[in-house]
């Protein structure tokens, strides 16, 4: 401190007169030194021709050392021609209404614009993102199959809300004829972004809204009381996320008590209600239900092949695929002599797929975005398929596998340990290398005969409307507008 204040006593830039003035009346040079050398944390300017506080932005180095500014200017900085400047010659900084940055960062959570609907009739209503050709596989699909089979059950109305895009009725119309799905009432789509979207025609007590996520979900609870709300949820979401802000907002979503919710799967059911981070009173307000697969079917007559087909699903930017351990199991299976590349050709699909090679060259073929029919076809000629997925549910690809005849390798993870009751085709392994190369293993010793016997007694559902049975039932004593 002495040493401070003999630096600025010293210093052409500590103006002691014009600082007492401005902080310590009537002070002599050494007390107005005294007093800057303990006080300036608090911004304090020592004169007209220094600011302290833009030399420490300058100067990072010295904020982080927390070093009196004008002390190490005199000792060091000028010196070594460090940049100074008078107070308010620096530019002010920006500023932004954090008000503003809110808005910005939780658009896509804002309250779905609604407008008064004097007509009447029942009506059900999907709230998803896109409704487009990748709409004819996974969750979006199951959402316009629930939506369907309520909406003909209860006869009434069916309404499509898009947050990103137009939906496409052809999309819709193809969708239910795969799966099987009857509807003969009247379809109705409509694009509503959350901020910038239509005003959506809502009415009083006859609206019902499936929604398909945590956030789609969030958007219809601001504006739709949760009487009128089924919350369609596929998957744990929480696990989209690390430790932060959405996993957090999502947590709050799923324990809205006041939340009726239809799950995909009893062992998504198990793991939300029983698992290790369970929500709690989800069991008492939910339904579950098991997917079916109407469309997936062995083929007729086999395909005669001169080589083996080994499927591999992956997607490399979607990270719960484990892509990149799916890739260690094939090229590790070809390197201990498990799948010889000359026996074998292999099929890889998904999304984002970069062109590669496996040891030995075998044949690749690499399907993207693939539409419904050529994935059936595809399945169909199948022999082997390694499936992963770090969630505690089945997934649909090894079911889809295991519908068309072929044998599915896919991870354990959580409850999900054994897929058994749905085929004895699906080998359900740990997500470690061994542990999967023991699968495929497993898989290639199981005959032909065993394989034909395992798809009769599959327990995987083939019909929507017994499939989803229950689940109607129970949340039409729970939603009052079904009360029909």
């Amino acid at each position: 401190m002495k040493r401070d204040i003999k630096v600025l006593i010293a210093s052409p830039l500590f103006d002691h007169q014009a600082y007492a003035k401005k902080y310590l009346s009537g002070a002599s040079a050494h007390k107005a030194a005294a007093h800057y050398a303990q006080h300036w944390r608090e911004g304090l300017e020592p004169g007209p021709d220094f600011d302290p506080m833009q030399y420490l932005l300058d100067h990072p180095d010295v904020a982080a050392a927390n070093l009196n500014p004008l002390v190490h200017f005199e000792v060091a900085g000028r010196r070594e021609a460090r940049k100074i400047r008078k107070p308010g010659e620096a530019p002010r900084t920006t500023t932004v209404p954090f008000e503003q940055v809110l808005q910005a960062r939780l658009a896509h959570l804002g309250p779905m614009r609604i407008m008064d609907d004097a007509s009447r009739g029942l009506r059900i209503n999907v709230v998803t993102d896109s409704i487009g050709p990748a709409s004819l596989f996974g969750g979006v699909a199951t959402a316009l199959i629930l939506a369907a089979c309520l909406a003909q059950k209860k006869n009434a109305q069916l309404r499509l809300i898009t947050r990103n895009g137009e939906g496409s009725p052809d999309v819709v119309a193809r969708l239910l004829e795969l799966n099987q799905v009857q509807f003969t009432g009247t379809l109705t789509m409509l694009e509503s972004a959350p901020t910038t979207g239509y005003y959506v025609p809502t009415r009083k007590d006859e609206d019902v809204f499936i929604t398909t996520s945590w956030w789609t979900t969030s958007g219809v609870r601001k504006a739709i009381p949760a009487a009128q709300i089924i919350y369609l949820l596929q998957e744990d979401e929480r696990m989209f996320y690390g430790y932060g802000d959405e996993r957090m907002r999502c947590e709050e979503v799923l324990s809205d008590t006041n939340i009726v919710f239809a799950l995909n799967t009893q062992l998504l059911q198990r793991h939300l209600t029983q698992g290790p981070n369970p929500i709690q009173g989800l069991a008492d307000r939910s339904t579950y239900f098991e997917p079916a697969f109407p469309s997936m079917r062995p083929a007729i007559k086999p395909l005669s092949k001169t080589k083996r087909r080994f499927f591999f699903y992956g997607r490399p930017n979607n990270l719960r695929n484990l892509y990149l351990r799916g890739l260690e199991v094939i090229t590790q299976a070809i390197l201990r002599g498990i799948l010889d590349p000359k026996e074998w050709e292999f099929h890889f699909a998904g999304k984002d797929l970069p062109n590669g090679t496996l040891p030995g060259e075998p044949d690749i073929y690499f399907h993207q975005q693939l539409g419904w029919a050529e994935y059936a076809a595809l399945l169909q000629t199948i022999d082997i398929g390694l499936t992963l997925m770090d969630t505690p549910h089945p997934s649909y690809p090894p079911l889809d596998l295991a519908c068309s005849g072929a044998v599915a390798v896919t991870n354990s993870s959580g409850i999900k340990t054994d897929l058994s009751q749905y085929s004895k085709n699906i080998i359900c392994a740990a997500p470690t290398v061994d542990a999967l190369l023991d699968g495929l293993r497993e898989a290639l010793a199981i005959s032909e005969s065993q394989k034909l016997e395992n798809l009769k007694t599959a327990g995987i559902q083939k019909d929507w409307n017994i499939s989803l049975a229950d689940s109607i039932t129970f949340l039409s004593d729970r939603i009052p507008a079904l009360h029909v």
